[in-house]
């Protein structure tokens, strides 16, 4: 993470070198390059109605490779979507937070259209990190979904989570992308697009990271722009635009709250004069309720 020290030491190494300021910055979550698959996860979820596990499954093989001790016994990668889907003797649509729930704290993974086996508790797989977080509120503060609550609310909450490193999740209107990266207007402090993977393949390869960009509509979010492959995809998802939902793994929701609440402005007109003028990429860290399930 870029504090705000190694900004300083970075500005005075640089200060006699000439830039040219940028409206926008860029981040992206620990480790990701946009043009290199193998610094990301990309489920193909097929034809199951599991695009909520397919981004629960990426959230969570990305937050394992970066920022925790994982347990021994948890799968890892491409196998964590599979040993969720294990629970299943049909899938349906869900929402990702519960799959964190799950993997988690084995916690049941509910409020999805599908069925789970009779004998889902004793598989043996889920609850990998009961002995870190050991109560329901513990992992729903670290694990947790918020349903949009305007433009500037969820800039910012997308902005936390990615200034921390993390990947994140968004839901749509019935289906869910994962974020691992996104820029930002530097007076509006707004989301001017998302870099994300979408496993259903309804807009492009779904091995690709693809840019979708973002406006500010009677308040909130819309996504817009989808292309892929020379093909406009807006009529095919209409009317899939407007953010419902956003899913977040690693970053407490109390603080990701007060710091929404708060006035620290994002990012720091300094600090983001130096590094959008660099070229640099920034590896960082009234509600509507929706209970709409993402397939």
């Amino acid at each position: 993470m870029i504090t705000r020290k190694t900004l300083s030491l970075l500005a005075l190494s640089l200060s006699a070198t000439p830039f040219a300021v940028a409206a926008e910055f860029t981040l992206f979550a620990a480790g990701v390059n946009p043009n290199d698959i193998s610094t990301y996860y990309n489920i193909n979820q097929g034809t199951d109605p599991t695009c909520w596990a397919a981004v629960g499954s990426n959230i969570v093989a990305h937050w394992q490779d970066h920022h925790v001790k994982v347990p021994n016994n948890a799968p890892k990668g491409t196998d964590v979507y599979e040993t969720f889907l294990s629970l299943f003797s049909k899938p349906g649509g869900g929402n990702s937070n519960y799959f964190f729930y799950w993997w988690l704290g084995h916690y049941e993974p509910t409020n999805f259209y599908g069925t789970l086996k009779p004998d889902w508790e004793s598989l043996n797989v889920g609850g990998y990190y009961e002995d870190v977080y050991r109560s329901l509120d513990e992992v729903t503060d670290i694990a947790w979904r918020r349903s949009s609550a305007g433009a500037r609310a969820d800039s910012r909450t997308i902005f936390y989570a990615l200034n921390q490193g993390l990947s994140l999740g968004v839901g749509l209107s019935g289906h869910a992308l994962t974020v691992y990266g996104a820029s930002f207007d530097t007076e509006t402090e707004l989301v001017t697009s998302l870099y994300v993977c979408d496993s259903s393949g309804y807009l492009w390869d779904e091995k690709d990271i693809s840019r979708i960009y973002v406006d500010e509509r009677y308040g909130y979010l819309y996504l817009f722009g989808y292309y892929g492959n020379g093909v406009d995809y807006d009529s095919i998802l209409s009317p899939r635009h407007d953010l419902e939902n956003i899913y977040v793994l690693g970053a407490s929701e109390i603080e990701t709250v007060a710091f929404i609440n708060g006035t620290t402005p994002i990012p720091e007109p300094s600090a983001f004069a130096l590094l959008a003028g660099l070229g640099v990429l920034v590896f960082a860290g009234g509600r509507r309720h929706r209970q709409s399930r993402e397939i």
